[in-house]
């Protein structure tokens, strides 16, 4: 059985995020996300791999061809939009009777992808992973038969339904060949609209309930990423120091975390976990990096910074005596001195991304950005421009803000 992994969103949704790079190529914990599902796939005894990329895919291609694994990839270009295109396009690549299919958004570990496929051989003629969602208007709905099997799949039902159950699909199934023959590219909802033909057809799918649900993400917005860091510290149950890092000894460090090689950490710098730090990352004197954060390689962190519960993508830095909290900084962008985020919200008042709850938020930096020293960015702003020194940001927000930002009642 082959695996077939979409990649070709272009990730509109994670701008600015995803900017200069396809939402599947976001670094996530040293690895892009294609290949955290990469990983995934293999733990199923999956070795041939189709990964289907859009005209914006070179920098998973690029990726995909410099990495040494044993697996075989085959890449093939999307041949017309939506979910419907992408599955299209690899039609011919299949030959067994069966193919391994898998959102090329989605976090969570690798019992979720081992699970679906015991409940595939377990019987029926198919699967499709299934999970529980609070918030459901964003995702297909999945109905069960009185003997467990799927029975329909709605799609994005809205808010006001509240008659049909709370499980979604989660991004991954296995299908038949036969599939193929229910799918139309230019027809909407063509995919939940093929899942149901199938089933009409005589097609047994079985569900693979993933319990879990607090451990199974889909990207869907640049927060996103911090709630996809806290399903991969889940799985972080010792310290892992490379052996090549060079750790000052009066820093302190509390488990868990990993630190990688290259790293060099100063005097009196303070690393509490979880936390993830990549390679070649400078952590400067006193500074404190805690709780749920991930540095990415290359970063550099100044003099008594303090982070917590933010994600750092590649070569981006932070000048002395700067707060970061609850907060997304892209690729490239360098924070100057002085600068602080704020990320109390405000009173009584609270982030609700398709049903996972933010309580605190900071803001959303873009690739390539230069943010002025002494600035101070207000919560839930989004920065697409560089900022003078001392400039006060507190009126670019997210663009769907008014959505998910609540009060409580």
């Amino acid at each position: 059985m082959k695996g077939i992994i979409l990649c070709g969103g272009k990730g509109k949704e994670m701008m600015p995020i995803s900017a200069k790079t396809p939402k599947s190529n976001i670094i996530l914990q040293g690895i892009p996300i294609v290949q955290h599902i990469i990983n995934g796939l293999q733990t199923t005894g999956i070795t041939e791999i189709i990964v289907v990329v859009s005209d914006s895919g070179e920098p998973i291609v690029k990726y995909l061809k410099k990495i040494d694994s044993n697996l075989k990839f085959t890449i093939i270009n999307q041949m017309s939009p939506g979910v419907e295109g992408a599955i299209l396009s690899v039609k011919d690549e299949i030959k067994d009777s069966h193919f391994f299919l898998a959102h090329g958004d989605i976090i969570a570990p690798s019992r979720f992808y081992k699970q679906l496929m015991r409940t595939f051989k377990s019987g029926g003629d198919g699967a499709i992973a299934i999970t529980l969602k609070s918030s459901i208007s964003d995702f297909g709905v999945i109905q069960l038969d009185n003997t467990g099997y799927v029975s329909e799949v709605i799609e994005h039902p809205g808010e006001d339904k509240t008659d049909i159950g709370n499980y979604i699909g989660a991004g991954a199934y296995i299908f038949p060949k036969s599939f193929f023959k229910h799918i139309k590219s230019d027809s909407k909802n063509s995919f939940d609209k093929a899942i149901n033909e199938l089933i009409r057809s005589g097609i047994i799918i079985n569900a693979s309930i993933f319990s879990e649900e607090s451990l199974w993400m889909d990207l869907g917005n640049p927060y996103d990423l911090i709630t996809a860091n806290r399903i991969l510290f889940s799985q972080y149950f010792e310290t892992r120091i490379s052996k090549l890092a060079n750790i000052s000894p009066s820093a302190q460090i509390e488990g868990p975390v990993v630190i990688e090689s290259g790293v060099k950490i100063e005097h009196g710098a303070v690393i509490k976990g979880p936390v993830y730090i990549g390679k070649n990352v400078y952590i400067g004197t006193n500074s404190l990096i805690r709780d749920y954060t991930s540095i990415e390689e290359g970063c550099t962190i100044g003099y008594c910074v303090e982070i917590t519960r933010s994600h750092f993508q590649p070569y981006s830095n932070i000048g002395r005596l700067s707060f970061v909290g609850d907060s997304i900084v892209g690729d490239h962008t360098s924070i100057k001195s002085g600068v602080t985020i704020i990320n109390e919200l405000p009173d009584d008042t609270y982030l609700d991304i398709r049903g996972s709850i933010f309580n605190k938020a900071g803001v959303i930096i873009g690739p390539d950005i230069k943010i002025g020293a002494n600035g101070v960015l207000e919560p839930v702003s989004v920065i697409e421009k560089n900022t003078l020194p001392g400039t006060v940001i507190k009126d670019q927000k997210h663009k769907k803000i008014n959505q998910i930002l609540k009060t409580r009642k």
